[in-house]
């Protein structure tokens, strides 16, 4: 897909994209992300090894049409904006971490649970074929590549690999 390599002429949309665009950023457990255009966005992390890990869960997917392709993966020094939900966003210069993403569109708000669910099952158990233990599909983590349901959140709270799942010991 055109536009998933990292070149400065990115790093220049994405800079204006954090100083002009910082309210239409959409934040999750571990990354922040960003559009950059109508098909391409870009996710933000603060440290190399959360990108790392959840580039190659999204990457896996991707693979299996169940995730937008991955990009570039890339560094560069900014101000970091950390939010926190009990106090005011702290601002700092950092290296942040990231890499380039197709973007998916956000499905309908309206839709029900009823319509949802059987979607969610489908996603659920062909993620779980391929490997990857997700257990925060919801409205907010989804979203359309064409007609297909794609999950877009791999964070480390939200999905893991099958064989890095804890058997629960028995008493």
């Amino acid at each position: 897909m055109p536009g998933l390599k990292w070149t400065p002429d990115k790093e220049k949309q994405l800079m204006l994209a954090i100083q002009k665009n910082r309210k239409k950023a959409k934040f999750g457990i571990s990354c922040i992300y960003f559009a950059l255009s109508k098909t391409v966005g870009v996710k933000l992390y603060r440290s190399e090894k959360e990108r790392d890990k959840t580039c190659e869960k999204q990457s896996l997917a991707s693979k299996h049409g169940l995730a937008p392709i991955v990009g570039d993966r890339f560094s560069f020094n900014c101000f970091w904006i950390e939010h926190s939900t009990c106090s005011a966003p702290n601002i700092r210069h950092r290296v942040v971490y990231g890499y380039l993403t197709q973007n998916a569109v956000l499905p309908s708000m309206r839709w029900s649970l009823d319509k949802f669910y059987p979607f969610e099952l489908e996603l659920k158990s062909s993620l779980c074929k391929i490997g990857l233990w997700h257990r925060d599909i919801h409205l907010g983590n989804v979203g359309f590549i064409g007609k297909k349901l794609v999950c877009i959140d791999f964070d480390r709270v939200s999905c893991t690999f099958k064989s890095g799942r804890k058997k629960k010991v028995k008493a």
